[in-house]
C-alpha cells in the first residue's frame, strides 16, 4: 500500500485487459484480430509478470499503436552512468551494488523511467541530490525493438499499462520500461555543456572498464534548461512533487540483481577471447551464447574436428551443467557428479556476490571466492556416499590449498596428479587471480597437459567471479561483442524473471578466428575468403613457417643467375602461376598459442568476410 502521506498516481489497465479475477490478476482478452494480449500481473513477490507480445503479433482496432520515433531520454549523473556503461547493462539501483547515487531509477525500482522530451528540473534536481561533485547526464536509447508490457504517463498524468508498441498513442511523456536493458541501446551521451562534457570525458579515462568514447557524445543545453516548456504539465505537477523523495508509484518493486546474467555474460566473452585455443571452447562458446540455434556446419574429421565436438555437446556432461547454470537450471539433473558441482559452484560464487552487495553499508566485504569453492567442495565431499570419491575430493581440496600457499608440488606435477577437466579447471583458478592471465596462458604459462576442456572450466569460474564489469578491455574491445553480449545478458534476465518484455533479434555474436577459419567450406576445403584470411593472418602476424609460394612452369629452357644477394631465376614474359600456400595445421597450432593484436585480428576478419 502507497504512503498515505505521498502523492500517488492512479494506476489503469489497458483497453485489452480483463477485469481482474477473484485471485487479483487481470485475465487477458482477445483483440479484434482474436489474440490475446496479456495485462501485467502481481506476483506474491511485487513481480510484474506478462506473456510476451511477438513483433508481428495482430493490433487490436481501438489500439492503432502510434509509438513516437524519436529517441527516449534517461536521466542520471555521470557516475552512475559510468558504471552502466562499465556493466554492460541498463538496470535498476540493485544492479549498482554499493556503488549506487540516487537518480531516476529510484523512482519505481526495477522500471527504468525514459522521457519523451523535457527533463523536468526535480528529476534534474534528483540525480545529484547525495553530492556535490554529482553532474547530471542524459543519454538518448532507441527503444525500436522493444517489445511487450509496459506503463506510461499519459498527459492526464495517469500511470497506465500497455503493450508497446501496439496500444501506444503517441502522446506518451514517460515510459516505465522492466529493468534491465542492453547497454548498446544508448544511441548518444549527452551533456549541458562543452565544459560539462570536458570534465566527464576526463574523470571517464580514469576508469580502464568505462568505454565512454564508443558512445556518441554531444551536447544539448535545451534539456537541461531549468524551466524546459516542453515539459508538461502531467510530469511536473504530478510525477515529480517537490522535494522529490515524497514520490511515490503504484508499481510493483522488483529491482534486482544481475550479477547472474553478468556472469553468463562474462563466461560467454572469456570462451571468445580463449576460442583460438580449441575446438572444445569453440563449441562451449557456440552452446552459451545461443544454446537454441544450430551449430554451424563446421570441417570434417582430420586436422581439427569442432564439428565432432559439437555433435557430441549435448554429451558432455560438463557442458550441460555449464548450460544449466546459465540458463538458471536445476543442477540436480545432471547425472555426472562433476557436472553438478560445477554448477553448483558458480551458483555459489554468484550468491555470495550478490549476498555482498546487499548486505547494510559498513557490513561485509568483497566475498573471499577461493574460499566460497574450498567451503563447498568440503560440504560436497561429506555428502559422498563412495570412498572412493571423497578421497578424489580430499586430494583436489589439499591441493587447492596448497596453491594459495607453499604447496608440495610444481604445476606440472599438480596437473598430472589431476587429470579431469574439472580438477584441473578448479586448479587453474587457484593458480591465477585475473580473466586476463588466463587469456595470456599461451604465452606466459604454456602447460603442454592443458587441454581446451580444461581452459572451458576455468573460463566459467573466471567469468563467474569477474563478471562483465571486472572483463580486460581486451576482450571488451572486440568490436561487436558489447553490443552482442548485453543484448544476451538483458534478454536472459528477461527470460528468467517472466517479465514479458521481448527485446527483439539479438546481434550476430562474435566469432573466434578459429571458428570463423575451420568452418567448412563448399568444396570441404578452404574457402577463397578463409584462404585470404588465413594469408593475411600469417604474414601480419610475421609466420613465414606456415607459408609455401608454389611457381608453376611450363616446359622450357631456365637461366639460374648467381648474384650476391642470392640465386634468381630468370624467365621470358610475365609469370602470373605463382600461388602461397597455407599450412592449416601449422597456423591453427600457432593460432592456438598466440594472442592476435587487435589490429591484425580486424584485418583478418575483413578478408573472411569478403
Amino acid at each position: 500500500m502507497a504512503d498515505p502521506e505521498k502523492p500517488s498516481l492512479e494506476l489503469t489497465q489497458p483497453a485489452s485487459a480483463a477485469a481482474p479475477t477473484a485471485a487479483g490478476s487481470a485475465t487477458a482478452a482477445p483483440t479484434a484480430a482474436g489474440s490475446a494480449t496479456a495485462a501485467p500481473t502481481a506476483t506474491a513477490a511485487g513481480t510484474a509478470h506478462a506473456n510476451a507480445v511477438p513483433a508481428d503479433a495482430a493490433v487490436s482496432a481501438a489500439a492503432p499503436g502510434r509509438a513516437r520515433s524519436g529517441p527516449w531520454y534517461l536521466v542520471t549523473n555521470q557516475l552512475n552512468l559510468m558504471y552502466l556503461l562499465a556493466m554492460g547493462l541498463v538496470t535498476g539501483p540493485k544492479g549498482f551494488g554499493r556503488k549506487y547515487y540516487a537518480d531516476t531509477l529510484a523512482w519505481a525500482p526495477g522500471w527504468i523511467p525514459l522521457f519523451a522530451d523535457g527533463i523536468p528540473p526535480a528529476a534534474l534536481a534528483q540525480v545529484t541530490s547525495e553530492a556535490d561533485h554529482l553532474q547530471p547526464v542524459i543519454a538518448s536509447v532507441d527503444l525500436g525493438a522493444l517489445r511487450g508490457p509496459i506503463q506510461t504517463l499519459d498527459p492526464q498524468g495517469r500511470l497506465r499499462a500497455l503493450q508497446w508498441p501496439e496500444e501506444a498513442q503517441g502522446d506518451e511523456t514517460l515510459l516505465f520500461i522492466p529493468a534491465p536493458l542492453p547497454i548498446g541501446w544508448l544511441q548518444a551521451i549527452i551533456f549541458a555543456s562543452k565544459e560539462q562534457k570536458a570534465l566527464i570525458r576526463e574523470q571517464a579515462a580514469d576508469y580502464a572498464n568505462v568505454p565512454l568514447g564508443a558512445y556518441k557524445q554531444r551536447v544539448n543545453a535545451r534539456l537541461f534548461a531549468a524551466a524546459s516548456k516542453s515539459a508538461s504539465a502531467s510530469l511536473s505537477a504530478l510525477i515529480l512533487p517537490e522535494p522529490i523523495d515524497r514520490l511515490s508509484l503504484p508499481l510493483p518493486d522488483q529491482d534486482a540483481s544481475v550479477q547472474q546474467v553478468s556472469a553468463v555474460g562474462a563466461v560467454q566473452a572469456m570462451l571468445v577471447g580463449l576460442g583460438n585455443r580449441g575446438d572444445a571452447l569453440v563449441t562451449a562458446g557456440q552452446s552459451l551464447s545461443d544454446p537454441e540455434l544450430p551449430k554451424p556446419e563446421l570441417p570434417e574429421p582430420g586436422l581439427t574436428d569442432p564439428e565432432a565436438t559439437a555433435t557430441q555437446s549435448v554429451e558432455d556432461p560438463l557442458l550441460r551443467a555449464l548450460l544449466a547454470w546459465a540458463q538458471g537450471e536445476n543442477s540436480a539433473a545432471n547425472a555426472d557428479l562433476h557436472g553438478r558441482i560445477l554448477a553448483r559452484l558458480l551458483s555459489a560464487i554468484v550468491d555470495a556476490k550478490t549476498q555482498a552487495d546487499e548486505a547494510p553499508a559498513g557490513e561485509g566485504c568483497p566475498p573471499d571466492i577461493q574460499q566460497v569453492i574450498l567451503d563447498l567442495l568440503e560440504a560436497e565431499r561429506t555428502r559422498l556416499a563412495e570412498p572412493k570419491w571423497q578421497e578424489a575430493l580430499k586430494r583436489l581440496i589439499a591441493d587447492l590449498k596448497g596453491c594459495l600457499g607453499l604447496g608440495d608440488a610444481t604445476i606440472s606435477e599438480l596437473f598430472q596428479r589431476h587429470q579431469k577437466p574439472f580438477s584441473r579447471g578448479l586448479l587453474l583458478f587457484f593458480l591465477r587471480q585475473r580473466s586476463q592471465e588466463l587469456l595470456e596462458l599461451s604465452e606466459r604459462f604454456d602447460q603442454p597437459l592443458l587441454t581446451d576442456q580444461d581452459l572451458v572450466v576455468a573460463a566459467a569460474l573466471f567469468g563467474a567471479r569477474g563478471g562483465w564489469l571486472e572483463l580486460p578491455g581486451s576482450i571488451k574491445d572486440l568490436p561487436g561483442l558489447s553490443s552482442a553480449i548485453s543484448h544476451r545478458m538483458a534478454a536472459l534476465s528477461h527470460r528468467q524473471r517472466a517479465t514479458g518484455i521481448d527485446l527483439g533479434l539479438a546481434p550476430a555474436r562474435v566469432e573466434p578466428l578459429r571458428e570463423l577459419m575451420t568452418r567448412k567450406g563448399g568444396g570441404g576445403g578452404w574457402s577463397k575468403r578463409q584462404q585470404e584470411g588465413a594469408l593475411a593472418l600469417a604474414r601480419g602476424m610475421g609466420w613465414q613457417e606456415v607459408l609455401k609460394t608454389r611457381i608453376s612452369l611450363g616446359k622450357g629452357d631456365y637461366r639460374l643467375q648467381v648474384a650476391g644477394n642470392g640465386v634468381q631465376l630468370l624467365l621470358d614474359g610475365e609469370v602470373k602461376a605463382v600461388t602461397v600456400d597455407v599450412d592449416q595445421a601449422r597456423l591453427l597450432e600457432l593460432l592456438a598459442r598466440t594472442a592476435i593484436p587487435s589490429r591484425i585480428d580486424a584485418e583478418v576478419r575483413k578478408r573472411l568476410r569478403g
